[in-house]
C-alpha cells in the first residue's frame, strides 16, 4: 500500500499527465503527418523540454511566495500592474476557451454515446450540460477530490490506449515514417505547444505535496514525460498507417476537416476501434477539463482573495458561469480564440514564467528552496522562443503565412 506523500505523488504525477493529454491528441497527426514523423519527432522533443522548464520556472516562483499563491499573485508582485492585467486577460481568454471547448465537446460524445452513436445534432445547451453537471461539483472540494476521480480516469485512458494500438497495429507500415517535406515544418509547431499546457496546475500541486521540492519536481517531470512519451508512440501508429496522400489521406483531411476517427476507420474497418477511439477522447476531454478547471479555480480564489465561503462560491460561479454564457451567445468567437490557443500559451506559460523569474533575480530574491537550471542568457532564449511562437500565431490565422495541399491531394 502506498502511504499517504507516495499516494499523492502519484495523484499528482497523474493530474499532470491527464491535464497535458487531451482530446487535441486525435488532432495532432493531421497537422504534424504533413511534416513527417523523422521531424515531428524533434519538434516534440523540443517543445517538451522547453514547456517542463517552463514548469520549474513557475515552480520557483510559487515556492518564493508561499501558500496560496497563483499566477495572479506572482504577476502582481514582480511585473506591477501592467504585468498582472496581463496575466488575468490572458488567462481568463485562454482557460474560459479551452474549459468551452471541453463542455461543448465532451458534452456532444457523451451524449452520442448514450444516444449509440447517433451522430444526432443536440442543441448546444444540451451538449453544455452533462460535463457541467456531473464535473464541476468536484472542482468545487479541491484537489484531493479531483485527484481520486482522475486516477481512475487515466487508468481507463491507459487501457483504452493500448487497445486502439493494438487495434491499429496489423496495419502500420515502417515505411510510411520515411515521408518528409519541410515545407510544412512550422505548421505544427503552435499546437504541440499547446499540447504540453498542464502548467495552471502547479501552484495548487505546490500545497498539495505540501511544498516538498523533490516530489513537486518529480511530479512535473514524470507526469510531463508521460504526455510525451504517448505521443510519440500514437504518432508512429497513425503516421505509419495513414497515407499523406490521395482520398483520406494526411493532407486531405486537413484540408476538408476530416476527423482522425473517419480517417482511420476509411483505413480500418472495425466498429469497435471507433467506439474505444470515441471513449478515449470523451476521457482526454474530462481530465484535461478536470486539470484546468481546477487551476482555473484557483486561480479566481487567489485573485479574489477568497477567505469565505461566499467568496469561494463567487470564484466557482466565475469558473464555469462565463463561458457557459458566452458559448450560448458567441459560439463562433471562442472558436475563433481556441485558433490562437498556442500565442496565449506562449504568453501564460511562457513569456510570464520567464519574466517574472527575471525580476525575482535581477532583485537578488534568489528562492532559498529551489531554483530552475537557467542563467539570463537562457530565460533570453526563452523570450526569444515564445516570442517567435507567438508571431507565428497571428501570421498563421491572419493569413500571412499559408500552407497549400494541393500537389498532395
Amino acid at each position: 500500500m502506498l502511504n499517504e506523500l507516495d499516494s499523492k505523488l502519484l495523484g499528482g504525477i497523474l493530474l499532470v499527465a491527464g491535464t497535458t493529454i487531451g482530446a487535441g491528441m486525435l488532432v495532432m497527426p493531421i497537422t504534424t503527418g504533413l511534416f513527417g514523423f523523422i521531424g515531428t519527432l524533434s519538434i516534440l522533443i523540443g517543445c517538451w523540454l522547453f514547456m517542463y522548464w517552463t514548469a520549474t520556472l513557475i515552480l520557483e516562483a510559487t515556492l518564493y511566495f508561499g501558500h496560496e499563491a497563483s499566477f495572479i499573485t506572482m504577476s502582481k508582485k514582480t511585473l506591477g500592474l501592467v504585468g498582472s492585467s496581463v496575466t488575468w486577460i490572458s488567462f481568463l481568454l485562454f482557460f474560459y476557451a479551452l474549459i468551452a471547448a471541453y463542455l461543448s465537446g465532451g458534452g456532444g460524445i457523451l451524449l452520442d454515446a448514450i444516444t449509440g452513436f447517433s451522430n444526432e445534432n443536440f442543441p448546444l445547451w444540451v451538449k453544455i450540460l452533462p460535463l457541467l453537471i456531473i464535473l464541476s461539483p468536484f472542482i468545487y472540494f479541491g484537489l484531493s477530490v479531483v485527484d481520486h476521480l482522475n486516477r481512475y480516469l487515466m487508468l481507463a485512458m491507459a487501457l483504452l490506449y493500448l487497445i486502439i494500438i493494438f487495434l491499429l497495429f496489423p496495419n502500420m507500415q515502417n515505411n510510411k515514417l520515411s515521408y518528409t517535406n519541410w515545407s510544412f515544418s512550422l505548421l505544427s509547431f503552435s499546437v504541440i505547444v499547446t499540447s504540453f499546457g498542464f502548467h495552471s496546475t502547479i501552484p495548487t500541486l505546490v500545497n498539495y505535496l505540501e511544498r516538498d521540492v523533490k516530489r513537486i519536481k518529480k511530479c512535473l517531470l514524470l507526469g510531463s514525460l508521460i504526455p510525451l512519451v504517448v505521443y510519440i508512440i500514437w504518432e508512429i501508429t497513425i503516421l505509419s498507417i495513414i497515407p499523406v496522400k490521395g482520398p483520406f489521406g494526411i493532407a486531405d483531411a486537413f484540408s476538408n476537416q476530416i476527423s482522425l476517427s473517419n480517417i482511420l476507420n476509411r483505413h480500418n474497418d472495425n466498429n469497435f476501434l471507433i467506439v474505444a477511439i470515441r471513449i478515449f477522447s470523451l476521457f482526454a476531454i474530462i481530465t484535461s477539463f478536470l486539470g484546468v478547471a481546477q487551476g482555473l479555480f484557483d486561480f479566481l480564489k487567489d485573485g479574489l482573495k477568497a477567505k469565505t465561503h461566499k467568496i469561494k462560491l463567487l470564484a466557482f460561479l466565475l469558473t464555469f458561469l462565463p463561458p457557459v454564457i458566452f458559448l450560448l451567445f458567441f459560439e463562433n468567437g471562442f472558436i475563433q480564440l481556441l485558433e490562437y490557443a498556442g500565442a496565449l500559451v506562449s504568453v501564460i506559460l511562457g513569456i510570464i514564467p520567464i519574466l517574472i523569474v527575471y525580476k525575482l533575480r535581477i532583485h537578488k530574491k534568489n528562492n532559498v528552496h529551489y531554483q530552475a537550471v537557467g542563467n539570463k542568457f537562457a530565460l533570453m532564449l526563452g523570450l526569444l522562443f515564445f516570442s517567435f511562437v507567438i508571431i507565428f500565431v497571428i501570421l498563421k490565422n491572419s493569413g500571412l503565412i499559408t500552407f497549400s495541399t494541393a500537389g498532395l491531394l
